[in-house]
């Protein structure tokens, strides 16, 4: 008989010693697990099984008469979440009144400016009437 383990040369008839490297590398790997979940198991079953088993309404009746008592973390999280939803509310609030406040800035800006250029174009205008107005006049007297 031959054994191949992992590619190896051919092995003649390993020894029978459980003590053996040859048996050690022929047999499973995986030992005793199946027996260390078993005990695991029976732990886990002897300590619930003092526990007397709870029927769904009166867990809902003891939830619905503990609230007063101990908060849920769910209406923590909630209280937490409006607290974060109103902060990101007022920040966008402020973000938009200093948009507006800039954009009726920017408007009073256009409006001096047009409002400048039109006392320019009104004083080149007076300069150019008055020009023609003292040419025309001075030519009149004379």
């Amino acid at each position: 008989m031959h054994y191949v383990i992992r590619g190896t040369r051919p092995i003649h008839t390993p020894p029978q010693s459980p003590h053996s490297v040859y048996f050690h590398l022929i047999t499973m790997t995986r030992g005793n697990q199946r027996e260390q979940d078993r005990l695991k198991a029976q732990k886990r079953a002897a300590a619930n099984q003092g526990k007397p088993k709870e029927s769904a309404s009166s867990l809902q009746k003891r939830k619905e008469t503990c609230v007063p008592f101990c908060p849920k973390k769910e209406d923590e999280k909630r209280l937490e979440d409006e607290k974060k939803l109103a902060e990101e509310r007022k920040k966008l609030e402020e973000e938009k009144k200093k948009e507006e406040e800039r954009k009726k800035e920017e408007e009073k800006n256009e409006e001096r400016k047009k409002e400048e250029e039109r006392k320019k174009e009104e004083e080149k205008n007076e300069e150019k009437h008055g020009q023609k107005t003292g040419a025309e006049g001075g030519g009149d007297d004379g």
